[in-house]
């Protein structure tokens, strides 16, 4: 059971996320509420495990286990958009966590953690992925709180026959590598894992994954249904309610309102303001700006400009095999994989080329901006990346300096400029005029 002051942390930012649910629109805001007003009530229950997880980890088995998983990226992500990130960031560079060599996704976490800020979970169970910054960040978690940890061994090859990476051994690796899982959490929770409450949540999780493609495939519309806003924040909750009844409530709803506004070739942009209709689709290559959300908004007010996607909502996932228990752990274990960002991070530059390509084809991208992270591993080969989408698909990719949870990077009036510049060019080489 946490004590007064980690339950404070917790309560602040429940409190800020419940005074701000309209930002996110189509129920993702309340969802989101709810979700961490549960968490707050399960933190005080001395009865309850709480499990620390990072995205790529399956919810699935927590709930199976009626564990309670705290979801460490998304939690993260809401410390930006309340505008405590800059602290706890701070307080791990004084602790000794090297300033921009490690990501800040897992850096926040490590300074509210140090400043005993957070409520201390029982174990630890994450996917090294997308990055060695992701395992590297995990281990000065797990060590800083002396707790049990699971790490998945997250391999190179794919398991997807089409690939010229692919390994008929992978699919096999990674079932077993989820069953290790089970073992683990059986031995560190004194619980065990009922094969019928497991097949129950991933029942849930079928539904819930299957809206979730629909949503993306109606997207994919000319002009875009979904507000830039919802994609992100949506995908980064159901990190960790999959399995759940939330997951279905939410996803259902935003796949009601987003298929009401297909059918009736009704546009984000077009609904919400006036006189305007859509003129550009952007694909936002890394994580986009979690300090401020307004600026998203920004560009589809002034530029009519929808962002349709950014490297977090690029879900391939499909629905879990149930014919068997082995089918499930397959499944679940490729999900591992297949999740986002980590699917395009953790093996060559082909895993992030091909899908972006995909993504530049089926939603219709007018360009491209590169930025809104500390990422050694894109940044590494953003060049590349840049070729590559003039070459294949005639894209221009703006490289924006800038950090997702850190203005100080690049605040947010020069990222406006730049993101300004770069529309107005785009525009006028699209429509032969100026904005």
């Amino acid at each position: 059971m946490a004590d007064s002051q980690e339950i404070e942390f917790f309560e602040n930012l429940t409190n800020a996320i419940r005074d701000m649910q309209s930002v996110f629109p189509f129920g993702v805001g309340k969802a989101t509420y709810l979700y961490f007003d549960k968490l707050l009530k399960q933190i005080h229950d001395p009865n309850k495990k709480i499990i620390l997880a990072n995205i790529a980890v399956c919810p699935e088995i927590c709930y199976a286990m009626d564990l309670v998983p705290i979801q460490q990226e998304l939690t993260t992500a809401f410390c930006a958009v309340i505008g405590t990130s800059v602290e706890h960031l701070d307080s791990a560079v004084e602790a000794g966590i090297p300033q921009g060599y490690l990501c800040n996704f897992q850096k926040v976490w490590i300074g509210a953690m140090i400043s005993n800020k957070l409520p201390r979970p029982d174990i630890l169970v994450y996917a090294p992925e997308p990055c060695d910054s992701m395992h590297a960040n995990y281990q000065v978690i797990q060590n800083l709180y002396k707790i049990p940890a699971f790490g998945f061994d997250i391999p190179y090859w794919t398991h997807e026959e089409s690939s010229p990476y692919y390994s008929d051994t992978i699919s096999k690796y990674m079932g077993n590598q989820v069953k290790k899982m089970v073992s683990f959490l059986e031995k560190h929770t004194n619980s065990k894992l009922d094969p019928e409450k497991l097949k129950e949540a991933i029942e849930k999780s079928n539904i819930a994954r299957q809206n979730i493609l629909e949503i993306l495939e109606f997207c994919k519309a000319v002009p875009s249904p979904l507000p830039s806003s919802v994609l992100t924040p949506f995908l980064l909750l159901l990190s960790c309610l999959l399995g759940s009844d939330e997951a279905i409530h939410l996803t259902k709803s935003v796949r009601d309102e987003v298929y009401s506004r297909f059918k009736n070739k009704q546009g984000h942009i077009a609904l919400t303001y006036k006189k305007k209709t859509e003129k550009l689709r952007l694909l936002w290559l890394l994580i986009p700006i979690a300090f401020d959300l307004g600026i998203s908004a920004w560009m589809e007010r002034k530029y009519s400009c929808m962002v349709l996607m950014d490297i977090l909502s690029i879900y391939l996932t499909p629905p879990i095999d149930m014919s068997s228990l082995e089918s499930i752990y397959r499944d679940l274990g490729k999900a591992v994989l297949d999740y986002p960002m980590g699917r395009q991070y953790r093996g060559p530059i082909e895993y992030f080329l091909d899908d972006v390509l995909r993504i530049c084809r089926d939603y219709k991208i007018d360009a491209a901006i590169l930025g809104g992270h500390n990422c050694k591993n894109v940044f590494a080969v953003r060049k590349l990346i840049a070729e590559t989408l003039i070459k294949e698909v005639g894209i221009k990719t703006l490289e924006l300096e800038a950090d997702s949870l850190d203005p100080r990077v690049n605040p947010r009036k020069n990222i406006k400029r730049t993101l300004g510049q770069f529309l107005d060019r785009v525009t006028e080489e699209k429509y032969g005029i100026e904005k």
